[in-house]
């Protein structure tokens, strides 16, 4: 049976005997003129001819670029029944064949470096346009690293370059991170997310709203929907302010009329307040959004002031707190005697606080403090650079984080401690630590039970776990992406494609983060089908009358960048270089 095999290397005596064995008749060759030339390897010959017992094609080239001029394109032939052509022809397996014959070898190399320049140029359009001192980057391929790559300096005063060894902090990516740990939990049955989290933390107080008693769940908690706020504590102000010019009950009123205008009151402030709290800018936590009473002077007033302004004003002090919180359960004093923003489950308001509170669940449900559990996952997924960011351990590689004055000049950012949120945003990290949780994340994610049969060891968290994680949940919206909803612990962008011939939504799942001195964000990109996750496999002679098999996960792009200064949005230039490499 006839069958199409790849060749990388064919000597020109090879194929001279080749001919001269089976009578190949020749014509169109082209052979090297009497004089030497000035490269002999761009000499090119062709061949065709009939071979006894098949037809076949045999195709000789010898090439050469600019940069090398021993390159050796490949030879492609079809294999006969005789037994000399076949001593000739090199077998090769079957993947190789299929690599070969798609091209791969010198001209995916090209390919390659071709993406790591447009992506090294995108790099810098990014470091330019924000005036980062250092940005570093990373991308996998189907769970292959490709390119890890710094530019500028970690440490511009000691002038240590920034490279992909450069430990970085991660802000918000850490709530990716714990929502690890409560997946374990909850495969383990510890952790029931619906139940009140005050069944867990019971020094959590109870909470109101229009004068009802309300629950708040670990599922709102991790979803952003828990009506507990953010950093500002502003929004009570307004709510006082609203009590006060309360008008005094009139005569004749019944007890339903009361009941009708506390609700619309309580609506009223509680909208007043998620507006307040939205128009905050920290980092690239929160999306900008007008409410209607177009109160935006928190927003501009946090533009306009330094960093060394904004740790002492009473509206900022808190993201730029430096107070140290021996354990979780006592960081969430610092919010958990605060009123509701809103009724939980109503509303999405982005809180990093509240990852506050789900430390405290977790520690609870996991029998062990939250930073020992969480040092476990890390040493598991080999991110062994994935470590608190704390002031007092000697962390090397640390990069050091900057901010721009009025002038823009660059500048040190103050000191902070992070301990009031190491669920939220506490963590430090490098980018081909990222690259290793999110193909750890996308194994789990695509692991099914052919996998299984065909002996893979099992993802990190199960498939079904793993895919709940990643649902959107419906009245969320992830800030750095329009099209995106927010699951648990990450944002996602499902497929979608609202008109013919019109812009198609892909498949994104990502987290940013906004720290003091720091921005990043963890891309990942599944594959647009199931077709990009098989392919075809031969029998044990090589031949084509295989069968179609779930490829091994991970498949789909991975994409890290950090960055050592804050309120720098990374998201669309990951994206663009996902772009780059998905098709590579």
């Amino acid at each position: 049976m006839l069958s199409n095999i790849c060749r990388r290397t064919a000597s020109l005596h090879k194929l001279q005997k080749l001919v001269k064995t089976k009578s190949i008749a020749t014509r169109n060759i082209s052979t090297p003129s009497s004089s030497p030339p000035s490269n002999p390897f761009k000499s090119k010959l062709l061949v065709w001819g009939a071979v006894a017992g098949g037809v076949g094609l045999v195709v000789w080239r010898y090439s050469t670029t600019s940069e090398n001029s021993k390159k050796i394109e490949e030879a492609v032939c079809e294999e006969t029944d005789d037994e000399d052509d076949k001593k000739v022809m090199k077998k090769t397996s079957s993947d190789e064949k299929v690599d070969r014959c798609k091209g791969n070898g010198d001209d995916y190399e090209r390919r390659l470096q071709d993406a790591i320049a447009k992506s090294r140029d995108l790099l810098y359009r990014a470091k330019d346009e924000y005036g980062t001192p250092g940005i570093v980057a990373a991308i996998s391929v189907d769970g292959k690293p490709l390119w890890s790559e710094g530019l500028g300096y970690s440490d511009v005063e000691n002038r240590v370059p920034c490279t992909s060894s450069a430990v970085l902090r991660v802000a918000s990516i850490s709530k990716s991170f714990t929502m690890v740990l409560a997946g374990m939990l909850m495969e383990a049955g510890k952790l029931d997310i619906d139940k009140d989290v005050r069944d867990y933390v019971p020094s959590f107080p109870e909470k109101n709203w229009e004068g009802e008693k309300v629950k708040i769940t670990t599922r709102q908690l991790l979803s952003h929907l828990s009506g507990i706020r953010h950093y500002s504590k502003d929004y009570i102000k307004k709510q006082s302010k609203s009590k006060d010019n309360e008008p005094e009950k009139k005569p004749g009123t019944t007890k339903e009329d009361d009941k009708k205008t506390t609700k619309g009151k309580d609506a009223k402030i509680g909208k007043n307040a998620e507006n307040v709290l939205k128009s905050i800018t920290i980092g690239s936590e929160i999306q900008v959004t007008k409410d209607e009473t177009s109160d935006m002077t928190i927003n501009k007033d946090y533009k306009k002031m330094t960093d060394g302004e904004r740790k002492g004003d009473e509206r900022f002090k808190e993201f730029y707190g430096d107070g140290n919180y021996s354990d979780v359960m006592r960081a969430i004093d610092i919010f958990k005697d605060d009123p509701l923003v809103h009724k939980p489950g109503s509303k999405f308001l982005y809180t990093t606080y509240g990852w506050s509170l789900i430390s405290a669940v977790l520690e609870v449900t996991g029998g062990r403090p939250f930073l020992k559990q969480m040092a476990d996952i890390f040493r598991d997924l080999d991110m062994m650079n994935t470590v608190p960011d704390e002031n007092i351990p000697l962390i090397y590689n640390r990069a050091k984080g900057y901010s721009h004055n009025k002038c823009g000049r660059l500048v040190n950012t103050p000191h902070v401690n992070l301990s009031l949120k190491w669920a939220g945003g506490g963590y430090l990290s490098t980018v081909d630590d990222l690259i290793k949780f999110g193909n750890a994340m996308l194994y789990s994610y695509q692991y099914t039970n052919k996998h299984k049969e065909n002996h893979l060891p099992p993802g990190y968290l199960k498939s079904e776990t793993m895919t709940t994680i990643w649902k959107p949940v419906p009245n969320t919206n992830g800030a750095w992406d329009v099209d995106s909803k927010y699951a648990m612990g990450w944002a996602v962008v499902d497929l979608d494609q609202d008109h013919g011939q019109c812009r198609k939504a892909r498949h994104l799942v990502s987290h940013t983060g906004g720290a003091v001195g720091f921005s990043s964000v963890l891309l990942i990109v599944p594959p647009k089908d199931e077709e990009s996750s098989t392919r075809i496999v031969g029998n044990k002679n090589g031949n084509d009358n295989g069968k179609k098999v779930d490829s091994p996960p991970p498949k789909g792009v991975v994409v890290a960048i950090v960055t050592n200064l804050g309120a720098t949005s990374l998201y669309k230039t990951a994206v663009k270089i996902a772009d780059i490499f998905k098709d590579l």
